[in-house]
């Protein structure tokens, strides 16, 4: 028997990349799993799906008094590092509002332990100076603020479990880096990206969903933040380049064909803290974890799940 067996479980945004890794790792431990999205539902054997809108705060209370979950993980929200002005509003809306419902229906009702899911491209919050990249990292921030808030004044039992670059299987999203970059090669096609010169740490997704399974299920960890990464920082320069050794392909990045954005400082996970807290480390090297992803991409496009 596992912590999560026979646990009922709610998962937000539980379509998306990390949520649904999470899900079925959830259903294999037993845990009573209810996956949330906004969107059309396929259904996932072993859980149940309900489609709601989570800004809707009378729908968000009646969900949460109905399931009466033990565990929330909160993983639904706009995620995108555009800078655009456009990703205020909905920013705002879905990912502030929405965990903001979480934790009031929470409060006024069963009293679910929350885990929310933070960003890498938040300030440390041992050094909060600085301009925030984007609306995103803006959003989490005030995010984490309101979840300590809760905590202090309401003794909501929350975390927020904070990864950063994660990457793996099921990152249906082209859009982004390593996605990309990936698809770019295995179609003959040269990726146009930034300088490469920007640095990050990389995790694999099953590592991230080994930790926030940890921090969720420790009472110790409520009202802390805490970091999912390796602690190594890796350019993008240097992973386009082990993609591109990893298959062997003769065709070249085109780097400098994307502006870099500014304000974007680099920031490696505190492992060591993390370590002691929750007894987690990642354990995937990025050679393997690439392997795992190339292959999964090369499978879509044999398949036409992804275009060419």
């Amino acid at each position: 028997m596992t912590y999560w067996a026979g646990r009922r479980v709610l998962v937000t945004g539980a379509r998306g990349f990390i949520a649904s890794h999470l899900c079925r790792r959830l259903i294999d431990d037993e845990a009573v799993v209810c996956g949330i999205s906004t969107k059309a539902i396929k259904g996932r054997e072993g859980m149940t799906w309900r489609q709601i809108d989570l800004t809707d705060r009378v729908a968000v209370r009646q969900l949460i008094a109905e399931i009466e979950p033990e565990v929330i993980f909160h993983l639904a929200g706009h995620v995108t590092g555009s800078q655009s002005v456009e990703q205020v509003a909905p920013t705002l809306d879905q990912n502030l509002i929405s965990t903001i419902n979480i934790l009031t229906a929470s409060v006024e009702t069963v009293r679910s332990r929350v885990l929310l899911a933070g960003s890498m491209q938040e300030p440390d919050p041992k050094d909060p100076a600085g301009v925030l990249p984007s609306p995103y990292a803006a959003s989490k921030w005030a995010c984490n603020a309101y979840a300590r808030m809760f905590h202090g004044l309401y003794q909501q039992p929350v975390s927020i479990a904070r990864p950063f670059m994660v990457y793996g299987p099921g990152q249906w999203d082209t859009v982004k880096l390593l996605p990309y970059v990936i698809t770019s090669f295995l179609n003959g096609e040269s990726p146009r990206v930034s300088s490469g010169d920007r640095v990050m740490d990389w995790v694999y997704v099953d590592d991230v969903v080994d930790g926030f399974r940890r921090v969720a299920s420790s009472e110790y960890m409520d009202g802390r933040t805490i970091d999912l990464g390796t602690g190594d920082l890796v350019s993008i320069r240097e992973i386009v380049d082990r993609v591109r050794r990893l298959l062997g392909t003769s065709v070249e990045a085109t780097f400098g064909a994307v502006p870099d954005r500014p304000f974007e400082r680099p920031h490696a996970a505190r492992v060591d803290e993390t370590k002691q807290l929750i007894g987690w480390r990642a354990s995937t090297s990025l050679d393997d974890g690439l392997r795992h992803a190339i292959g999964w991409y090369r499978d879509q496009l044999v398949s036409g799940a992804v275009s060419r």
